[in-house]
């Protein structure tokens, strides 16, 4: 958590100011430091509509439950590959746990600072 700060500061980023969200995604993915991570992978989610039992009710319920996205260093998300929750959650994980999880089960500390974005992420 520390390292993330820090490496804010260097970056030259007040978490008190709005950001667009580009700042933090994409356009420089090779050299930015930082990438945005869904706390629940896409893929659990789309596992978890597509199960059979996606009724309007099932849908909303999954939905709400894993929508948060995190920001993370690049050596954290290798934190994530080298843990095997790049794109699952930890095996004793259920829909409507934590969704922060699989970055405590990988050793991962994250701040509790939200950090101020807006406009649309470009691809």
């Amino acid at each position: 958590m520390v390292w993330r700060a820090r490496t804010f500061q260097q970056q030259g980023i007040d978490l008190a100011q709005s950001y667009t969200r580009r700042t933090f995604y994409g356009l420089r993915s090779g050299k930015n430091p930082f990438i945005y991570e869904h706390a629940v992978p896409a893929g659990v989610v789309r596992a978890a509509l597509l199960d059979g039992s996606a009724g309007e009710e099932r849908v909303a319920g999954v939905l709400g439950s894993a929508g948060v996205v995190a920001v993370l260093l690049r050596a954290e998300d290798a934190r994530l590959r080298e843990a095997g929750l790049s794109q699952k959650m930890p095996p004793w994980w259920q829909l409507g746990d934590d969704p922060l999880a699989r970055y405590g089960a990988a050793g991962i500390k994250l701040s509790t600072e939200c950090l101020k974005v807006h406009g649309a992420i470009c691809r």
